[in-house]
Formats: structure tokens, C-alpha cells, sequence
């Protein structure tokens, strides 16, 4: 099989229209990972769903989906 990936390894900078998606807590407490480097593309500390600056948190860390 032929992997391709859609997006680079490691993201460092972001066009002015591109979103980073990203893995989120419902507290909003971004003090790892992905959620911490999305603080700085506008992260809201505090808030852990929906769009914020040029990211949108997805809370991933409750379990299920609903």
C-alpha cells in the first residue's frame, strides 16, 4: 500500500486559511500535545469545543462521541 500524508509531519505555521484541528478536554485545559500548541494559532484556554482564533477543539478526552 501507498501511504500518502495530507498534511506535514510536524505543524509550525498555518496559511490565514487553513484551521488546525485539534483533540481537546471539555475543560478546555490545553496543557499538552496538540491542544498546547493550538494556543498558539488562538486556543482559548477554558474552552474546549468549537472554533477559537485559527483552531477548533474537538473534545476527544470524554470518552464517547455524544
Amino acid at each position: 500500500m501507498n501511504f500518502q500524508r495530507t498534511s506535514p509531519k510536524w505543524i509550525t505555521s498555518l496559511q490565514s486559511d487553513e484551521v488546525f484541528v485539534f483533540g481537546s478536554n471539555l475543560q478546555g485545559l490545553h496543557a499538552g500535545g496538540a491542544a498546547k500548541l493550538a494556543m498558539q494559532w488562538g486556543a482559548v484556554w477554558g474552552k474546549g469545543v468549537g472554533l477559537q482564533g485559527q483552531t477548533y477543539a474537538i473534545p476527544t478526552m470524554q470518552g464517547d462521541v455524544d
